[in-house]
This record gives structure tokens, sequence and C-alpha cells, in this order.
């Protein structure tokens, strides 16, 4: 019986986390309202990432990335400012979503 429940534990806890798309992983994450003000970025939305799982970093983890995958989904989104976020007791992320390279000379 012991053999059964370690070898169900990890897919348990797989199951707990969302995922990252490829694009999502490529997104600039930034905290610091300042910055964005600073890359002269274009805004091009706002998203938010929810967990069901009672405030846990697996909850926290799982709203992050749902709220990166939602901006990666918009089109040429390259990075996200984290507005608002709290753990307990259920896990949410609110970002705005901007596109800082456009504006950018090269």
């Amino acid at each position: 019986m012991k053999k059964y429940i370690l070898f169900l534990l990890p897919a348990f806890a797989v199951g707990c986390t969302t995922p990252l798309t490829q694009k999502a992983r490529q997104l600039t994450v930034i905290e610091d309202p300042g910055v964005i003000a600073t890359l002269d970025c274009k805004e091009l939305g706002a998203v938010t990432g929810t967990a069901g799982i009672w405030g846990s970093t697996a909850g926290f983890e799982r709203a992050f990335n749902k709220a990166k995958n939602a901006a990666a989904d918009i089109p040429t989104s390259n990075t996200i400012l984290v507005t608002n976020s709290q753990v307990n007791p259920r896990p949410f992320v609110n970002a705005n979503v901007y596109n800082c390279a456009e504006n950018k000379i090269l």
C-alpha cells in the first residue's frame, strides 16, 4: 500500500501547477511601475490569474502562471507588470501587459 501512495504523490503535485507556454516563459516580469515609465512601453491590456487552491506557494505559482499565459496570448506582448497579488486565502495575480520593444530605437 505504501508503494502506491508514494507513486501517486508526484502525480498530485504536478496536477496543481499550470505549465507555462513557450511565449509566457519569454515574458519579462517587472514589479516596479517606475521601470515601465522609463522604458516607454505601450500598454496592451490587463490580465488576472487565479487558483482554486487555498493559499499556498503552489496556488500562487498556479495563479502567476495563468496570468503569464494570458499575457502571452495578447499579440506583441513581451512584458508584464505585476500590479496586485495575494496568496491567502485564495491566490490571485493581477498584471498589466506591455510591449516595451516597439518604441525602442535600435
